[in-house]
């Protein structure tokens, strides 16, 4: 089942990615419902199945977590997949975020249209 995107999941994960340390990171975690993390989980497999187009900079930001990034993508169970970011750490999440906000912005404004 696709996860369903709207803005309070995009204002959910942001307070997520903006986590100062790791126990807030760890704390707002767990405050993102199912649906929040299997967005994350979908937007990781969009980035590197080369659905949306990603600039250089994050590309480079996201590169030291590639490994990670393509464990992630992988999985499609939420208690899982919330496992997997939480022992990420929020060192990804910051620098996806700017590809996750771009891509709810397109589908609004194509749902505008």
């Amino acid at each position: 089942m696709m996860p369903e995107w709207n803005f309070n999941v995009t204002k959910r994960i942001a307070a997520c990615a903006n986590s100062k340390n790791l126990p807030d990171f760890k704390k707002n975690l767990k405050t993102l419902d199912d649906n929040d993390v299997m967005c994350i989980v979908e937007a990781v497999d969009n980035i590197l199945s080369g659905t949306v187009n990603v600039s250089p900079v994050i590309k480079r930001q996201l590169r030291p977590h590639a490994q990670e990034l393509r464990r992630l993508s992988a999985i499609r169970i939420t208690k899982k997949a919330r496992r997997q970011l939480s022992q990420i750490g929020g060192a990804i999440l910051p620098a996806l975020l700017p590809v996750i906000l771009s891509v709810v912005s397109s589908l609004v404004s194509h749902a505008l249209q």
